[in-house]
């Protein structure tokens, strides 16, 4: 999972808790990834596959 995926699951947790269960059931799957992500030390590497992601995008938003 993308630090982006982490960041907005975080979000849908707080703002919408109409799905309770559901919400709560994808906080446990985010928090696990985070501490995979920690285990495994991968924070650096990806960081810089997100960011170049992102600025991928972007230039293609541009361009269209």
């Amino acid at each position: 999972m993308s630090i982006t995926g982490i960041i907005v699951g975080a979000i849908m947790l707080v703002t919408n808790p109409a799905d309770g269960m559901k919400k709560i059931y994808h906080g446990v799957q985010v928090l696990s990834q985070i501490e995979q992500k920690s285990a495994n030390k991968e924070w650096k590497a990806s960081a810089h596959e997100e960011s170049y992601q992102i600025v991928k995008d972007t230039i293609k938003n541009i361009k269209n």
